[in-house]
């Protein structure tokens, strides 16, 4: 299994908008997505306009399908800057275990 923690803050005035984004990606990573196992995001407890992004994958594999899809590809192509700001990956990395396999 493959995973990826990364903290985002929205962009002034972009906090429902980089929002409905998140959902509209994790929608697309459950209904078309076999390889992605969850997409969820967390709001930081430290700070209201920022959030934490979990997402776990069968493996690289996977993960490298996941950014083939729609949302990934309008992310990487701007939305990202435009929706928000102090992008940090905190982890990336294979799993040493997990109950999904």
């Amino acid at each position: 299994m493959f995973g990826i923690v990364f903290r985002i803050e929205a962009q002034p005035g972009k906090y429902q908008e980089l929002v409905e984004f998140l959902k509209w990606n994790g929608e697309v990573c459950r209904d078309r997505e076999p390889g992605t196992l969850r997409f969820e995001f967390y709001r930081d407890p430290k700070d209201d306009n920022a959030f934490y992004v979990y997402e776990a994958y069968r493996d690289l594999d996977a993960f490298e399908a996941h950014k083939k899809n729609e949302p990934f590809q309008r992310w990487s192509s701007g939305l990202r800057d435009e929706l928000g700001a102090n992008f940090t990956v905190v982890f990336r990395g294979d799993a040493i275990w997990s109950p999904a396999g």
